[in-house]
């Protein structure tokens, strides 16, 4: 049998990061203007396709059905990670800086890595999990960066 509050204790944290994050990049997105190309048209899609699975992902929490959590934040974090990637190729076409989309190369490169680390962790046990909780966490430290370079200077993705 589950217990129930180990595993909201355990799974919303993740749901509701997949869930700040998909809003921070289609504010990202927002910020860059009308897509650019078809990468930023197809980020800015596979960014709602992260946000539905990360509501997806709340709902299994919700419900406490872990195949719902686990698919949503599995499969979202993998939109997310695409989206973000398509994100830095779509800002450069925006005139966004090159800093500013190499970051978001970067974070994206590291959400894709995201979708690997769980299995990584607990399936084949390679990474252990306090290693992979702290890469977790210096992935969420660069979205924090990114939102405080957003809320100092609002135009900072624009040369």
């Amino acid at each position: 049998m589950v217990d129930a509050a180990r595993f909201v204790v355990y799974s919303l944290p993740g749901a509701l990061a997949l869930l700040l994050t998909s809003l921070g990049l289609l504010g990202v997105f927002a910020l860059l203007g009308p897509p650019a190309g078809r990468a930023g048209a197809g980020g800015r899609i596979l960014a709602y396709v992260a946000l539905a699975l990360a509501v997806l992902s709340l709902a299994g929490v919700a419900v406490l059905l872990d195949p719902l959590f686990t698919a949503g934040r599995a499969f979202g974090s993998l939109a997310f990670g695409v989206a973000t990637v398509l994100a830095g190729l779509g800002a450069r076409r925006a005139g966004a800086s090159r800093g500013w989309t190499l970051g978001l190369l970067a974070l994206g490169v590291a959400g894709l890595l995201q979708f690997a680390l769980w299995p990584l962790m607990f399936a084949v046990q390679l990474v252990p999990p306090a290693a992979g909780a702290g890469l977790i966490g210096l992935f969420g430290l660069g979205w924090v960066a990114l939102g405080y370079a957003l809320a100092v200077s609002p135009t900072v993705a624009r040369r």
